[in-house]
């Protein structure tokens, strides 16, 4: 998972008594990191009265009295955030939203201490990211002048800046904040911001810890390591009703039906895939009710719901659909889940939006006219860094539609009809999992419950593929 802003507002918080709140832009869900910055002419040590805000910028000098805070959100997102009032000095505020982090352990280094300095280029501290994909915030309080950002920080975005509006070089104040995704761990140094005025600042960096990290070390494992090849499942071969018309110019060629010596379509063949003529060579044979005859597939829709039992320490469970053709498996699409059952809908997927994860086939499914069987399914994975964990999930309204024609639907299936194995696993001790049908607790009534066991102190990763064995497509 990639880190995303969801939405972020810039707002004053009036003078008075008490506590005045900020809605929460977004708004924002379960494992959303919330980041708040404020600033005035004042000290205020915590002011961001909100509990569960981890505050490392908490000043309590009024040049300018600046605070940082930040929370991950819980099953029940905040709406608002709570900031202290003063008597007489208005507070500027900005608030971001961000979607992408990891919610288990957020933070990927700590604040250093923030600098300070009198000029119009508050220069936010370097840093020293510990994780790939880190997002690096800069942040910067501007004392009295009520200005704006001219530029921000050298290749740094998604700045948002805000003061007290009230035209004064005084008694208003300035906050702003931008971030940079840091690719590969290591020293990260801002840069100054070029605000419209000078006068006393005050400036700090920190940053966070994406999701995706396990995830990115997975990927890169399996652009070189090709597992076993699986064993070809059962495919339960369609039979059509023939109905005998000898009045028609239909003959029997031994592997095709032909009129006039013009090949028709190919003969269906029993599942053990030895060859059994309808009739006797070169007589008439008649033909299928229903003519067996392969439509290119346009394209695939699929759906299911997802949600958290009990993550353990890797927060979420990866779900993707899953197509099994010539002994190979082919994902495409990446949703993880919540505290809540959440509906997640793929549509217009195409055969270049399935890529092999396991297996030697070719890059992409196959969707021609004359493509192999093809099996669906979906896939659970789960990596971790360094430690021991077994994460629990659940899925239920699992469906795909093949050209608005062929339905799966999981809730019409027994226990009996899916089947599940590992096609990827790293780790010591192995990784392991368990996986059956619940029949109370879905979206609602039964849903299939997934577990996945991980290594021990070097941590480990596993990819696990269920395939529903009614839903084979071969027409």
């Amino acid at each position: 998972m990639a880190w995303s802003k969801v939405g972020e507002i810039g707002t004053i918080i009036t003078a008075g008594s008490g506590n005045q709140s900020i809605t929460l832009p977004g708004p924002p869900i379960a494992n959303d990191l919330v980041i708040v910055a404020t600033s005035a002419d004042v000290s205020c040590a915590n002011c961001i009265a909100t509990s569960g805000y981890t505050v490392p910028e908490n000043g309590t000098d009024a040049n300018p009295g600046a605070n940082f805070g930040y929370k991950v959100m819980e099953s029940t997102p905040d709406t608002t955030v709570l900031i202290v009032r003063d008597a007489t000095i208005l507070r500027s505020n900005v608030v971001q939203v961000w979607r992408g982090g990891n919610a288990a352990s957020i933070l990927d280094q700590s604040m250093p201490t923030p600098a300070t300095g009198s000029s119009a280029n508050p220069d936010p501290p370097a840093i020293v990211t510990q994780n790939a994909n880190a997002l690096v915030v800069a942040i910067a309080h501007l004392d009295d002048d009520d200005t704006t950002v001219t530029a921000y920080p050298s290749g740094y975005s998604n700045g948002i800046s805000q003061n007290t509006g009230q035209g004064s070089t005084t008694v208003g104040s300035t906050t702003a904040v931008c971030s940079y995704v840091k690719v590969t761990a290591g020293s990260e140094d801002p840069g100054a911001y070029t605000m419209g005025s000078s006068d006393q600042w005050q400036a700090a960096t920190i940053s966070f810890r994406i999701l995706a990290e396990a995830v990115t070390y997975l990927d890169a494992i399996l652009e070189t390591y090709q597992p076993p090849t699986p064993p070809k499942p059962v495919v339960l071969t369609p039979v059509w009703p023939f109905t005998p018309q000898y009045n028609k110019p239909y003959y029997n060629e031994g592997d095709h039906i032909a009129s006039w010596q013009n090949p028709v379509w190919s003969c269906k063949y029993t599942e053990d895939e030895s060859k059994v003529p309808i009739t006797p060579t070169h007589q008439p044979c008649g033909y299928w009710t229903k003519d067996y005859v392969k439509e290119i597939i346009s394209r695939i829709d699929a759906s299911f719901d997802i949600k958290h039992i009990d993550p353990g320490e890797c927060v979420t469970v990866g779900y993707r659909l899953l197509i099994y053709q010539n002994d190979s498996y082919y994902q495409a699409g990446y949703v993880t889940t919540t505290y809540n059952w959440v509906n997640h809908v793929f549509s217009n997927l195409q055969a270049a939006d399935f890529y092999l994860v396991s297996g030697i086939g070719a890059p992409h499914p196959d969707f021609s006219a004359s493509r192999p069987p093809i099996q669906f399914g979906y896939v659970g994975t789960n990596s971790t860094p360094g430690y021991q964990t077994t994460t629990k999930s659940g899925i239920d309204n699992w469906s795909v539609t093949i050209n608005l024609k062929d339905n799966f639907f999981d809730d019409l299936f027994s226990n009996d009809d899916w089947s599940a194995k590992i096609i990827y696993q790293l780790g010591t001790p192995p990784p392991s999992f368990n996986a059956y049908q619940v029949l109370t607790g879905g979206n609602p009534n039964e849903y299939r419950y997934l577990a996945h066991v991980l290594g021990g102190p070097e941590g480990g990763s596993i990819i696990t593929a269920h395939l529903q064995r009614r839903a084979v497509f071969d027409c």
